[in-house]
């Protein structure tokens, strides 16, 4: 095992960024802890970022890596969950969990592992109220949400009728709005890469999806995208919604049609984009 390069914390955090960085190689079918996409990248930026002003804060002087005890990252975490909900905090460790794991496996002696972050985990949700399931995400009117949705913002509803239509992510519907050309291809959505630089299979895409897309002006921020879903469903549902929509729709439209269940959900998996079918039917148990 080895430690980080460089000899100050700034030169160590790029070092650990690169050591884990792995953008132009699929995780399908990998045990892979290292960094697959944008999204992943920056959020892993942030931690070291984080992580490194709390070892200049605190005089620390070793390797960044070799400061990462459990009794350091006890003090760390304290400070950086406080006040957060319980969900986030959650979300919090584990990110942190897989993060160390990816450093570790491009042999970076780090002595907080897996379990480390798991027994930190199940001290939170014991120490605090359950987390509650929350049903029912899938929209029941949802034709009449994207056309409210237009009237608010053309591109939003173009944005939402892609997620609903197709089951993508929200950064996936941008991906296609921003290079029609590069991702539609004789009526199919083609070369969509979503989470973990999973390439989707060829979708479908019809005509009409088409002709909105290439109407496109103005494409709004994400955030502004969010907030004109919420406006129009009194902060019901987010983008997201439209994918447990679409899940539960093609679920539906499949029994109707007398598919087989395991064809049918492996059908739905691929249109999420999903590695394993159990995440496709704990979408549809809450939809």
């Amino acid at each position: 095992m080895a430690n980080l390069r460089g000899g100050n914390y700034d030169k160590q955090v790029k070092s650990a960024f690169l050591k884990i960085e792995s953008f132009s190689v699929s995780r399908h079918g990998k045990d892979s802890h290292k960094t697959h996409s944008d999204g992943l990248a920056k959020k892993r930026e942030e931690f070291l970022s984080s992580y490194k002003s709390f070892a200049i804060n605190n005089g620390f002087t070793d390797k960044l890596n070799k400061t990462m005890t459990p009794q350091n990252m006890d003090r760390y975490l304290n400070q950086k969950l406080k006040g957060l909900s319980l969900k986030t905090k959650i979300n919090y460790m584990r990110s942190w969990s897989s993060m160390v794991q990816g450093l570790k496996e491009a042999n970076i002696t780090i002595t907080v592992d897996k379990s480390y972050f798991d027994t930190k985990v199940q001290e939170i949700k014991t120490s605090n109220p359950k987390l509650p399931i929350k049903m029912d995400r899938a929209i029941k009117n949802v034709n009449a949400v994207i056309s409210k949705i237009y009237e608010k913002n053309y591109t939003s509803g173009v944005l939402a009728e892609i997620q609903y239509k197709l089951g993508v992510r929200v950064a996936e519907s941008y991906k296609i709005v921003q290079n029609p050309y590069k991702h539609i291809s004789n009526d199919k959505i083609i070369n969509l890469r979503g989470k973990g630089n999973r390439l989707y299979d060829p979708k479908h895409i019809s005509k009409d999806l088409i002709a909105k897309i290439q109407a496109v002006q103005n494409i709004p921020h994400e955030n502004t995208y969010r907030n004109h879903i919420s406006e129009v469903t009194n902060g019901k549902y987010t983008t997201h919604s439209f994918r447990y929509t679409h899940a539960l729709n093609t679920f539906k439209q499949g029994v109707k049609n007398n598919i087989p269940y395991k064809k049918l959900m492996k059908t739905i998996s691929e249109n999420l984009g999903h590695s394993r079918i159990a995440m496709s039917q704990f979408y549809l148990k809450r939809a």
